[in-house]
């Protein structure tokens, strides 16, 4: 705030009297009162010295429109080149219009003094500009008009940004009000701060209602709620995180929410932003998917173990009394035409590597050790037999005391064996591989690794993704681990390529 300036009196010395009376009245005693002028015009200095160099605007003006003082960084606020051009003005033609300038004065004379005010004012070149205003108003002397007296600073820029913030609230207001996903702002407590009408749909409440409603109440446990808190506070959001939320009349729904945490400068929480889909419609799908999926696998196993019991039971059988009748037919000793024991044999030859073929392939369909004596014996013979096809030496690392598994159990893991080895050969170039099993009170993990060219990050993304985009073989192994309520994951970090599948001990009981 800016105080009238002081009217000082300063004295004049008439040296053109002489030096003696000039040297009298300077080896004189000082007076009191002299003394006190001396105050006066030194502070009068110190004022006008603070004004001047204020690198707000400062100015003096009358109610009646006079422009009194101001300072050069007033002049140059207003556009004008210095002090005595703006003086020259009036102070109407500062002011967007007159009606503004009387509303101002106005407002400024039923307050006496306005601070923090904010204010349109003109410049030179006629374009409009904000100020913040701190002004006040004193009485004339000796009838004069009202004084005002005040100090202004540039906003324009403030200004500018608040619109442009507006602006952008709007939009996002409007976005926000439109959304088809339903937004949620709240506290740390869990009250509601703002929410979309999607929200209010999905959930089937009013506005009125959500004003007593906490955030808690939406979750099935209040264990979701921490939970979810504690994943997103570190990082600071989430998405894609799958749970569980409750109407308001008690129905359950499968949610996809994307949330965020709303910080202060200091770093502590303001409150959440949650945007949340409806995905029960999906989950449904996905569920008949796999429950699809599931019972495909089942038949495809049922189907390989006929399939493996008629190579087995009839062709099989075919070709070994096949080979029986040749042989008798060699052993006899009738054929000798040159020509045909050389057919014979080669018949005999011939015969013999079908039947092999066949016991082969009616194992790879289904191994009936695996049916007889259990996951262990299947899984020592296939590796044997897989070695001499293939050369690729297995080492096998099963618990002594693995026992008997559930039925689906044992299948699923022969399958994912199976398959892995299979990969290794078409795929890997690596001269070894290892399969280890092993076994807690609930759980069975099974590993299958080797140490070839490893997989490429893409590959290995989707697979761990679930398989979604992959082949049947890795599609068919994540499969068969969720079936049984368990996981797969692949891992090529290190050399070669680790498969590791998780399977609870319950699975097909």
């Amino acid at each position: 705030m800016i105080n009238k300036l002081p009217r000082l009196r300063k004295k004049v010395f008439d040296i053109s009297q002489g030096p003696h009376l000039a040297d009298q009245h300077l080896l004189r005693p000082v007076t009191k009162r002299e003394r006190g002028e001396g105050t006066h015009r030194a502070a009068e200095e110190r004022y006008r010295s603070l004004f001047e160099r204020n690198p707000a605007g400062v100015f003096r003006s009358s109610c009646d429109g006079h422009m009194l003082d101001c300072n050069e960084s007033f002049a140059r606020l207003l556009g004008y080149a210095s002090r005595d051009e703006i003086l020259a003005r009036t102070v109407w033609e500062l002011y967007p219009s007159v009606a503004a300038a009387e509303e101002f004065i106005a407002r400024l004379q039923a307050h006496r003094s306005l601070v923090g005010f904010e204010l349109s004012l003109r410049r030179r070149n006629g374009s409009l500009f904000w100020v913040l205003a701190n002004v006040s108003l004193f009485e004339g002397e000796n009838g004069t008009p009202e004084i005002i007296e005040g100090v202004l600073v540039d906003i324009t820029e403030r200004k500018q940004a608040e619109q442009t913030l507006r602006d952008s609230e709007e939009k996002y207001r409007t976005l926000f009000e439109e959304s088809t996903d339903a937004i949620a702002i709240t506290t740390p407590g869990g009250e509601f701060v703002l929410v979309n009408q999607a929200w209010l749909d999905l959930f089937g409440y009013t506005r009125e209602e959500i004003t007593e409603l906490n955030i808690a109440e939406t979750y099935l446990q209040a264990h979701d709620q921490t939970v979810l808190r504690q994943r997103i506070e570190q990082p600071g959001s989430a998405k894609h995180y799958e749970l569980k939320l409750r109407k308001k009349d008690g129905k359950q729904m499968d949610c996809l929410l994307a949330m965020k945490v709303w910080r202060a400068k200091d770093g502590s929480i303001l409150g959440y932003q949650s945007i949340v889909q409806d995905i029960t419609d999906r989950k449904q799908t996905e569920k008949s998917l796999r429950d699809l999926s599931g019972r495909l696998l089942c038949l495809q196993d049922e189907e390989r173990r006929r399939l493996a019991r008629e190579l087995h039971d009839a062709t099989g059988q075919s070709l070994a009394a096949l080979m029986i009748s040749l042989t008798q037919i060699k052993q006899s000793g009738t054929v000798r035409d040159p020509r045909l024991h050389n057919l014979l044999l080669e018949s005999l030859e011939l015969a013999g590597q079908s039947a092999r073929e066949i016991r082969t392939l009616s194992y790879l369909l289904h191994p009936p050790l695996l049916d007889e004596l259990g996951l262990t014996s299947a899984l020592y013979y296939y590796a044997e037999g897989f070695a001499k096809r293939s050369g690729i030496h297995v080492s096998l690392d099963v618990p002594a005391k693995l026992g008997r598994l559930p039925r689906e159990l044992e299948t699923t893991v022969f399958r994912i064996v199976q398959e892995s080895l299979t990969n290794i050969h078409r795929h890997s170039r690596s001269a070894t591989a290892r399969i280890r099993i092993a076994r807690n009170a609930t759980d069975l993990t099974l590993e299958v690794s080797d140490e070839g060219n490893g997989m490429s990050p893409a590959v290995l993304e989707r697979s761990n993704g679930g398989g979604g985009g992959l082949g049947v073989g890795i599609a068919g192994m994540c499969e068969r681990a969720r079936q049984l309520g368990g996981q797969l994951a692949i891992d090529a970090s290190g050399h070669g390529v680790k498969v590791r599948a998780i399977l609870p001990l319950s699975g097909g009981q």
